[in-house]
């Protein structure tokens, strides 16, 4: 074979095994130069995916993460109050605002509820947040119909004529009640009753829907980002 291709191309001809391949060439170079063509467009649509998950992914950790804020900010108005339920509803200038607070707390739980429903298939943690927004609910019944009978301005009323009969400190003197340690417990406790009683136990409902890591743990897997 090598000598018969010796004497051809001393002849100045070309065998025919050359004519082959060149013919072959470009149809081989079509074929490479399609195969890395569709493996790009399959990289691509491949990174596109991701892209898409990873927006998607993001939006709905950012989502989770408003929905989960929501109900710790009516942790954080909640809370402080818990403690001292009779001061909260000593004076005007403090329950008002905070009642308003309270309703506006509620309305973005309802909000944040609805959004989480809307977006997931989670019945755990649809139950979690349905739990809380019913308790919050429960709350805010009572407060308002504390507030709305009257009854704060009647009480607050009795504690001052108590207080000035027996300190002298003028009605709605809150600053030289606030020096008189005495006449201020004396006073908290004319602030308090069964309405107060009942407010702060549902304040206690609603922080142990919201306790430690029984109501974190159905947002924990939306929100963590995951190890690289």
């Amino acid at each position: 074979i090598l000598q018969s291709i010796a004497e051809t191309l001393n002849n100045d001809a070309v065998p025919t095994c050359v004519l082959y391949l060149s013919s072959l060439g470009p149809v081989i170079l079509t074929a490479i130069t399609a195969y890395l063509a569709w493996k790009q467009h399959q990289q691509n649509q491949q990174l596109q995916k991701d892209i898409a998950n990873r927006e998607y992914a993001n939006m709905l950790r950012q989502n989770m993460l408003d929905i989960y804020n929501a109900h710790f900010e009516a942790l954080h108005l909640i809370k402080p109050a818990s403690d001292n339920v009779p001061d909260l509803f000593s004076s005007v200038n403090s329950f008002m605002p905070w009642a308003q607070a309270l309703e506006n707390a509620h309305a973005a739980i309802i909000k944040a509820n609805n959004q989480a429903r809307l977006m997931i298939a989670d019945d755990d943690l649809l139950t979690a947040t349905s739990k809380c927004q019913n308790t919050l609910g429960e709350l805010l019944s009572h407060v308002s119909d504390y507030i709305q009978k009257g009854l704060p301005m009647t009480v607050i009323h009795n504690a001052w004529n108590t207080i000035f009969a027996k300190y002298g400190i003028p009605y709605n003197d809150y600053y030289t009640l606030s020096l008189n340690l005495p006449a201020k417990e004396e006073f908290w406790k004319l602030c308090e009753n069964r309405h107060t009683q009942e407010i702060q136990k549902r304040m206690k409902a609603f922080i142990e829907t919201l306790d430690g890591e029984q109501f974190d743990i159905h947002f924990k897997k939306y929100i963590q980002i995951p190890h690289l």
